[in-house]
């Protein structure tokens, strides 16, 4: 997905775009499936729920606020330069951190 991300904001060509897109947008959509498997499997069924409700609501409030942010970026520098680097990091760290994942136990 980071790869993609960044693809995306370096491509020109159209046909390169459309196809980064897609496999971005794949991406993005296998986190809808993956996240709440992957906490079934960690926490179990029991605390699912309520753990699921925390971090939905924690997850809303930065995805609201990446465009506002992106914009005042823009507003400022005049470019979404920074704001793309900023995200990429978060990815990047994100991707990095679930390398260190343990398998739950049983």
């Amino acid at each position: 997905m980071l790869v993609m991300f960044l693809f995306l904001w370096k491509s020109s060509n159209y046909y390169l775009l459309v196809t980064a897109g897609i496999i971005f947008g794949i991406c993005y959509g296998s986190q809808l499936i993956m996240f709440p498997t992957i906490m079934g499997n960690y926490y179990g069924a029991k605390v699912f729920a309520g753990i699921n409700g925390v971090t939905g609501r924690t997850l809303i409030v930065f995805a609201a606020s990446v465009p506002m942010g992106s914009g005042y970026i823009f507003e400022n520098m005049g470019s979404y330069d920074m704001a793309i680097i900023i995200v990429s990091v978060f990815i990047g760290i994100g991707f990095l951190s679930s390398l260190f994942l343990a398998p739950p136990k049983s």
